[in-house]
């Protein structure tokens, strides 16, 4: 099947806010999903929720959680565990890829990855021998060099993506959706994906090159100025050279620091010298540096016998009591009563103490719409966090 996906690739381009549903299909390459049935998955989940929420707060409430979904916005955009519970139905699963640790040391031996920044989802996609950016806001699908994968994936979470790693493509019993375009999709040849992504990028810097000039003219129509050009002084013109001496420089760099580098042979050598008397201070320091991490450990597990001691009661139900329940980053989920005094703070203690979590590498975020609870010191109430709220565990941005 992997041969056959070469030939052609199915995607989706971005209609409303519907991305999770384009990158869901992009990732199986085929209308799999409508939007209809991502919300009937939505609507289970709620319920799987609110019935941890009412054996968490031994009681139903009434109001705006009832009835509001977690897992869906009215727009249409839907959660990473609606597209989790997706993937289910054909035996799949999508992990956090924190790190390397998950993705693996080589990203390339994977088959598929699941992208969210914000309320924004995207697939990335092996077809072949070939790895493609399936993002549905591209006019195609982009191809991205192997080699160049693991930097692509590197700057996605320098820049506050999540990333999920998708396994068992290859064993999953997926229909043939092959020439089945659905609602949104159409197929494409690699050609085909070539051509509009190149024709999207001359327009994309078309219109820089417009804005770029408009911006010249309105400088001119302002007044005049005094530009250098080929270095002589000229009135009421645009700087033409200002690239070409950036050039210079930049060689002009260049040729310094391949001098130094080319009579570098002593410099090596020095380096070495330090590096080696580094460590032998490193090891003569051994024995203390051990001993300081025990120390050290000592304190953390006196520390967390104190938390846990701490959270060993959940208080009772009623007023100033708060109901929450928390999606986890391995897609558990789990339910705890919290005064509405409690801080921020405190319930990311608690999920330390629970779940080993460590929040100092993630934070507490409302799960629909996501915005992030930045101020730990905030208490529950002034967060505006209400009884039965969903609350995710993400990667702190």
């Amino acid at each position: 099947r992997l041969e056959a996906l070469a030939a052609m690739i199915y995607f989706e381009r971005q209609t409303s806010r519907l991305c999770g549903v384009h990158a869901i299909n992009a990732l199986l390459q085929g209308p799999f999903f409508s939007a209809s049935d991502l919300a009937a998955i939505a609507r289970a989940l709620d319920d799987e929720e609110r019935s941890l929420l009412d054996q968490s707060s031994l009681r139903r409430s009434s109001g705006s959680h009832a009835e509001r979904s977690e897992n869906v916005g009215d727009d249409g955009n839907f959660s990473i565990q609606v597209l989790c519970k997706a993937l289910d139905v054909f035996g799949l699963s999508a992990r956090y890829a924190s790190a390397d640790e998950e993705r693996g040391t080589d990203a390339a031996k994977e088959l598929a990855f699941v992208c969210n920044l914000s309320e924004h989802w995207f697939a990335l996609r092996r077809l072949g021998d070939a790895w493609w950016d399936l993002n549905s806001m591209h006019a195609a699908p982009k191809k991205i060099g192997t080699f160049y994968l693991d930097a692509f994936l590197n700057q996605l979470t320098a820049e506050g993506y999540s990333i999920f790693v998708v396994r068992d493509l290859a064993a999953a019993a997926l229909p043939e959706m092959l020439g089945q375009n659905g609602e949104y999709g159409e197929w494409l040849t690699e050609e085909e994906c070539l051509r509009l992504t190149s024709e999207a990028e001359t327009a994309q810097a078309s219109g820089r090159a417009r804005l770029a000039a408009e911006s010249a003219m309105k400088t001119l129509s302002d007044g005049p100025s005094r530009l250098v050009v080929d270095g002589g002084v000229a009135s009421d013109v645009v700087d033409l050279t200002a690239d070409r001496e950036l050039q210079a420089a930049l060689e002009a760099s260049m040729e310094d620091y391949g001098k130094l580098n080319a009579s570098g042979t002593d410099t090596d050598a020095d380096l070495k010298a330090v590096l080696a008397a580094s460590l032998e201070e490193i090891e003569g320091g051994d024995a203390s540096i051990e001993a300081a991490i025990a120390a050290s450990l000592r304190d953390e597990e006196a520390k967390m016998d104190v938390d846990v001691a701490r959270f060993a009661e959940e208080p009772d139900a009623g007023d100033g009591i708060v109901s929450l329940a928390f999606r986890l980053p391995d897609g558990d989920r789990i339910a705890r009563r919290f005064a509405c005094a409690s801080s921020i703070a405190d319930v990311e203690k608690w999920l330390e103490v629970a779940k080993r979590l460590d929040m100092r590498s993630n934070c507490l975020a409302l799960a629909f719409p996501p915005r992030a609870l930045a101020d730990a010191s905030t208490s529950i109430r002034d967060a505006g966090i209400t009884d039965r709220e969903v609350l995710a565990v993400r990667p702190r941005p």
